[in-house]
């Protein structure tokens, strides 16, 4: 089910706080909708995340990855505007190559000792989840984005923009906060399934419920049917019998005043 045009205009206008109501409330609420507010929360929780590496990197005066966070959450920004737009496959096709291309400069600067590999779980669960079947293209995209990014750091064994080893403490906290950002965006997204499948098995069997219940009560009235058939034939077969001796015995007779009798019967 999709929105209609004048639904779509009111709610993409919404923020992720004023959607997170209906998120909460609606059962039937469009599972679209449903997709969008998983998209403006793990954007939220990526962005925090994106802050948090680059006060971290200037204060490590790591200043390519600084750079690189800075362009990051510009491009977050923007996506948050598009997906405001109702452009979701854009929005979110985007943030997944911008993410992508950010976690291969990253970790070619930093080396494999970052973590940072770490990030392209919740990328590549993302590429499956925030898509439907109907848009595989921007899966195919997304995947072979994430897939090219993943052999070019493996071929170029993670040094390809290493000018320095960076200092053990800055890889220790890059790579505990990267495990620790993707298992909180991994852990949305199955809560997310989770959840969606709990409700699907709720509606199936208030569904299978209600079908047993009309299935039931259209036993029970052609039930009654069959009865009513039944008495009504029934009730009926004694007048038929007789009018139809009446019939057979003014047939054989040829007395105009004895079929008179008869009919006065």
């Amino acid at each position: 089910m999709s929105f209609q045009k004048t639904t779509k205009r009111s709610l993409f206008k919404l923020n992720f706080y004023q959607l997170r109501p209906f998120f909460r409330e609606s059962l039937n609420f469009d599972a679209e909708a449903k997709k969008v507010i998983l998209s403006f929360r793990i954007i939220f929780i990526a962005m925090s995340a994106i802050l948090t590496f680059f006060i971290l990197d200037l204060y490590y005066n790591q200043w390519l990855k600084s750079l690189v966070d800075l362009a990051s959450l510009i491009f977050y920004l923007y996506g948050l505007q598009i997906l405001n737009k109702g452009r979701f496959a854009v929005a979110n096709t985007l943030l997944i190559i911008v993410t992508s291309l950010g976690i291969s400069i990253n970790a070619s600067n930093l080396g494999r000792e970052s973590g940072n590999q770490f990030l392209w779980f919740p990328c590549i669960c993302a590429s499956f989840i925030l898509f439907s079947i109907k848009e595989r293209r921007y899966i195919i995209l997304c995947i072979s984005a994430c897939l090219a990014s993943i052999a070019f750091l493996e071929i170029t064994d993670y040094s390809f923009l290493t000018n320095s080893k960076p200092s053990k403490s800055y890889s220790l906290a890059e790579y505990y906060f990267s495990l620790l950002t993707s298992i909180t965006i991994v852990m949305l997204m199955l809560y997310y399934l989770i959840n969606s499948h709990h409700k699907s098995n709720i509606k199936l069997f208030l569904l299978n419920k209600s079908l047993r219940k009309e299935t039931f009560t259209l036993a029970k009235t052609n039930k009654e049917l069959d009865n009513f058939v039944y008495s009504a034939s029934h009730d009926l077969k004694a007048p038929l019998s007789t009018l139809l001796g009446l019939l057979n015995l003014i047939k054989l007779e040829n007395n105009v005043s004895t079929i008179h009798t008869y009919a006065s019967k």
